[in-house]
């Protein structure tokens, strides 16, 4: 049973075949109309192929200007909102004020271990 389906197929494929190639047209026609529509005169289609190069090129100026001018005002108005760093003071500082804060500070550059108790006396005095 399944060779003669086999063959079936195979006869119907010829067939399909055979009406393929009797339908299909000369290759000569077919490369005589192709030449025909590739030497139309491509002035009308150069000229609409400029201006939309054209049109392109316009367009992706104007989305360049203006995100250009978008992020141009958004440093203005990041630059009005940042704080300089040198004023800047950290949330948590309220935490740190203690009564012990004047002990634990450092002390003056320039000065003496035994300054705050001993009076300091200038030479030839």
């Amino acid at each position: 049973m399944i060779e003669r389906d086999d063959d079936e197929l195979r006869t119907a494929f010829h067939q399909l075949r055979g009406n393929d190639v009797a339908r299909a047209p000369e290759f000569r026609a077919l490369f005589e109309s192709a030449e025909r529509v590739a030497s139309r005169p491509a002035r009308r289609f150069a000229s609409r192929r400029k201006l939309r190069m054209i049109a392109a090129a316009a367009g992706l100026l104007l989305v360049l200007g203006v995100a250009h001018e978008i992020s141009r005002r958004g440093h203005v108005a990041r630059a009005a909102l940042v704080p300089a760093i040198t004023t800047w003071k950290s949330p948590t500082e309220g935490l740190l004020r203690t009564s012990d804060r004047e002990l634990l500070a450092p002390s003056p550059l320039l000065t003496s271990v035994l300054g705050a108790t001993a009076p300091h006396q200038r030479k030839g005095e």
